[in-house]
């Protein structure tokens, strides 16, 4: 019997609207490098598959709808006064993701999840 590693889906959730698009980019870029290694996938709201001027509302249902799929979430800076993340993060919540900041990842709670779920977690390079 083969012995599948399971997958780590990591949605990175971090404040889109009101920004430069080029600076999102560039934010969300170096988080996923920050947490991408064997065994995690990132989920990025900026891979959603809608064009940037979509309405809101079509953006926040389909990160919604991505982020059902997802194991945990990983805060960026400046969630806490975007809408949309405060949005995704009750949800999160609400579906029991782990859900941790970009800078203060929590150790003791990174190492429970780590040891609840047989897989390789990701670490902060």
């Amino acid at each position: 019997m083969e012995n599948k590693q399971k997958i780590l889906r990591a949605y990175l959730s971090g404040p889109i609207s009101g920004y430069d698009m080029n600076e999102r980019r560039k934010a969300f870029s170096e988080a996923e490098e920050l947490i991408h290694e064997p065994g995690v996938e990132v989920v990025s709201p900026l891979n959603n598959g809608l064009p940037d001027d979509a309405e809101w509302s079509d953006h926040m249902l389909r990160d919604l709808e991505m982020l059902i799929d997802c194991d945990m979430m990983v805060l960026l800076p400046g969630w806490q006064h975007s809408r949309g993340c405060l949005t995704e993060v009750r949800f999160a919540r609400k579906m029991g993701l782990l859900v941790l900041g970009y800078h203060e990842a929590e150790q003791r709670e990174y190492e429970r999840y780590c040891k609840e779920h047989p897989i390789q977690c990701w670490k902060q390079k």
